[in-house]
């Protein structure tokens, strides 16, 4: 069904339509948008737009926490049934070995393969919904603001409930918010690789003049990885 057509029809549409949409308020209302002589566009700062704009990113958003959490869930249960099925096989696998340790038996290398796909399934959907998180941190308290407060009908009528001083801080706020995602995505994505991770730890080892010889957290973890590991949407 996941064909690379089907993707570019998807990764097009999701730029093209809410294009097309917001367009359409701009020509939409009379004496409104673009059709008003000097272009001045009262409808953005009312509420039937500006509830519109919310519940349109709103909704897919909280579907998307829904469904991963839902996800996460599954794979926790998934693991702790996948690593007692481990474990019986692994001393199963040992007494059949009769204590031969170098001996790697076609059964323990597939059970080996099997747990590193586990686990770099549930690490691919703790990355995406730390992704996903923190973006509703972000842009979720901007669009709030944008659907709480505004010129007429909002909850915060601009200049009567609200100052100009506050506004400032508030809009400088979430949008400084919006600026640390941003900044944050590429540590999120790249320090799921352990090479990364461990150079990152080096790094801060120098700077921070600590012995580089004690293995820390970062350059040794627990849970097994891949050569390749999925990359997070």
């Amino acid at each position: 069904m996941v064909t690379t057509r089907r993707l570019r029809y998807i990764v097009f549409s999701l730029w093209f339509v809410p294009l097309m949409f917001v367009f359409g308020w701009f020509i939409a209302m009379e004496d409104d948008g673009l059709r008003h002589p000097t272009c001045s566009f009262t409808f953005y700062n009312r509420f039937p737009f500006r509830i519109t704009i919310f519940l349109i990113f709103m909704l897919p958003l909280i579907s998307t926490l829904v469904i991963y959490g839902c996800i996460l869930v599954k794979l926790l249960k998934a693991k702790v049934e996948f690593e007692t099925y481990c474990s019986d096989q692994k001393l199963e696998i040992s007494q059949n070995n009769n204590g031969n340790k170098q001996n790697k038996t076609p059964a323990m290398r597939s059970l080996s393969t099997r747990s590193t796909n586990v686990y770099s399934k549930l690490k691919l959907v703790w990355t995406t919904l730390l992704i996903v998180s923190t973006f509703s941190l972000s842009w979720g308290l901007c669009v709030l603001y944008f659907v709480t407060v505004c010129a007429e009908g909002c909850m915060i009528i601009y200049r009567e409930n609200i100052g100009l001083y506050m506004s400032l801080f508030l809009n400088s706020s979430v949008n400084i918010l919006v600026m640390l995602k941003l900044a944050s995505n590429p540590f999120i994505y790249t320090l799921r690789i352990k090479a990364i991770r461990s150079s990152v730890d080096r790094f801060l080892s120098k700077l921070l003049r600590r012995p580089i010889g004690t293995k820390s957290y970062y350059v040794t973890s627990l849970v097994p990885t891949t050569t390749i590991e999925p990359t997070a949407i």
